[in-house]
Order: structure tokens, then sequence, then C-alpha cells
């Protein structure tokens, strides 16, 4: 019997949300290890990177009510209330930041 991931425990709302930002960061959601202790730390996004989630947070709070019920139980779209949510989310499950890459 095949064993369950850990990822396979979360929401819909969350796997879409995790998924668009290891896509950002370069990651595959599908083959992301999130069971090892201190994932977060182990792989990394860029501040850009870290910044194209954002604003894609921001916009899909304030546009889809599921997401904003399923991971913060707000109901008010207004664009500081989903700023300080992608911050809340990008705080509590974000990749490790590091500097973007210059030439």
């Amino acid at each position: 019997m095949k064993k369950d991931r850990f990822q396979d425990t979360f929401s819909d709302s969350l796997k879409t949300v995790m998924a668009k930002m290891l896509e950002i960061a370069g990651h595959d959601y599908d083959t992301f290890d999130f069971e090892k202790d201190g994932w977060y730390m182990r792989h990394t996004m860029t501040l850009s990177q870290q910044e194209d989630f954002r604003k894609w947070l921001v916009s899909n709070f304030r546009s889809n009510k599921q997401l904003r019920n399923d991971l913060f139980r707000f109901s008010r779209p207004t664009r500081v209330w989903a700023e300080e949510a992608a911050g809340m989310f990008i705080l509590k499950y974000g990749l490790k930041v590091v500097d973007d890459e210059t030439d």
C-alpha cells in the first residue's frame, strides 16, 4: 500500500497556493518533500520571485472567495486585507528568501 504524502492532507486551496509558490520558485509540487523538518529553509526563492508570488496571492485572495475563506476565514476582498493575508501566508509557509542574482 502506498504511503500518503503529507501534502495529500492539504486542502484544495492550500494545494493551489503552495503549488503556485513552488512553481514560481522553480520547484515541483508533486515531487517536493514537505515531510522533512525545515523544508521551508532547505529550498529558496529570490526576492523577485517572492514578490511575484505575493502579487499573485493578493490578486487571488481578492477574486476567489473560496480561497479567502479556506485559508483565513475572512470574506472581505479589500486590497489592504489581501496584502496583509498574503504577508501572513508567506510568513507561515514561505520559502527561505535569497537575494536576486546580479550579473
